[in-house]
């Protein structure tokens, strides 16, 4: 903690020195019989606190200490210590139980994104009591592989495989739970004859990998090997439902399924992605037509086709003439009057759309309109008449009582003539 290493950092620790090491029991003779507890005991200086009052800490101690913490140490001295630190090996690895080990492997300049394969193999030489479980760890890396061993010892596999109906008969031996099969046959009851006849039943083309490499030739079929992306299926594992083309990120844009590498969209939807609507409710106008009678409607966008049209729905268009444009032409039709030609010559290429039944408003009733301004007006003029009224008398009466008030106030004298 002191050191701020990452969990996940490479831990590298270089020691430096000039001098031979202390180790336990060196300390008795100054009269430190504290063992050591292992722990750091650094100061507010990062300098140790603890060596006048434990003993230093024992050979055993600095590898657990090491190993736990995975930290690679290097041991940098003078040429005159070189002995003293220097950590001779063995001739050979060897177990516990003195069995010459494989030849170590040692991998040099490691660079990402190169990776290291661990192959190992673990074997019983008897059965076990318990479940044992133990680590694989590489120096200096903190990942590790935790192994939980347990050895199947209720299955009598010392005895000789005897013939049973699971196994077709002649082809193979029932032993400890699975069917051995005889050279030439294969299968989980040996039911498929070994031959090469089977391997063209999973081939697509001759030229093609079996299963298209994405199987297993079981008896002549296809068994798709599974994949996280999805499923692989086919008669010769050629489909499969998750490589179709993506949509901002979505399969088939998230309106459609994907078999067999193309995209079948949902009701509503079409095109490659299943990203284009077929509704045209994004298209229509204020006015109720389709992209305002100047355009189409594609995957819920109009596409203007008459020159000058523009804006999202078509609806601008300065170049574009407009219904008053014809009305000389719904005038001949309506009168069904032509004395010049001037009809035939000009209207021919125009198509319209004549309401012949009208549509227009009634026109508004002006008496009525009249009579009722004028009864609000005179309401109107009536009710401030009384309001002002009301006011009047309201002040009338108070100045009439503040001159009573006043007059009951005054005493007059009684002079002699």
């Amino acid at each position: 903690d002191r050191i701020g290493w990452r969990n996940d950092s490479m831990r590298l620790l270089v020691f430096v020195s000039d001098g031979d090491s202390h180790f336990g029991m060196d300390s008795k003779m100054a009269g430190i019989v504290i063992p050591n507890d292992g722990q750091c005991h650094l100061d507010a200086n990062n300098e140790y606190s603890m060596s006048t009052k434990q003993e230093y800490p024992t050979l055993g101690q600095l590898i657990d200490k090491v190993v736990e913490n995975n930290i690679l140490l290097i041991f940098a001295v003078t040429e005159n210590q070189i002995n003293n630190y220097k950590v001779n090996s063995l001739f050979c690895d060897r177990n516990l139980h003195k069995s010459v080990l494989s030849l170590n492997l040692i991998c040099w300049y490691i660079f990402f994104p190169l990776q290291v394969v661990f192959n190992v193999s673990v074997a019983l030489s008897g059965c076990l009591s318990g479940v044992r479980r133990f680590s694989l760890k590489p120096v200096g890396i903190q990942e590790s592989l935790e192994v939980e061993l347990e050895s199947l010892c209720s299955c009598d596999c010392h005895r000789l495989p005897t013939a049973n109906r699971q196994c077709t008969e002649g082809q193979g031996i029932y032993h400890c739970g699975v069917c051995v099969c005889q050279p030439g046959f294969l299968g989980a009851q040996c039911e498929c004859n070994d031959e090469t006849g089977f391997l063209s039943n999973c081939l697509a083309t001759n030229d093609s990998e079996i299963c298209n490499g994405q199987g297993d030739c079981y008896c002549g079929q296809c068994v798709c090997h599974p994949s996280s992306y999805g499923r692989i299926y086919g008669t010769y594992c050629e489909c499969d439902n998750y490589s179709c083309v993506r949509f901002r990120g979505e399969l088939c844009g998230g309106h459609g399924v994907c078999d067999c590498g193309k995209c079948h969209c949902e009701t509503g939807w079409t095109g490659e992605y299943c990203n284009c609507s077929s509704s045209t409710e994004a298209c229509m106008s204020e006015n109720g037509s389709l992209c305002s009678g100047r355009g189409k409607c594609n995957c819920g966008q109009c596409i203007c086709s008459v020159a000058g049209a523009s804006g999202e729905k078509c609806e601008r268009c300065p170049t574009c003439v407009d219904s008053c444009t014809y009305a000389h032409c719904v005038e001949c039709h309506l009168l069904a009057k032509d004395d010049f030609g001037f009809c035939d010559q000009n209207c021919n290429a125009a198509k319209l759309s004549i309401n012949t039944t009208g549509g227009c408003p009634e026109p508004p009733n002006i008496p009525m309109i009249i009579l009722g301004v004028s009864l609000s007006v005179v309401c109107i003029g009536v009710s401030l008449l009384a309001v002002w009224k009301a006011l009047v008398s309201v002040h009338d009466r108070k100045e009439v009582a503040r001159f009573e008030a006043e007059r009951a106030k005054v005493k007059w004298q009684t002079v002699r003539p």
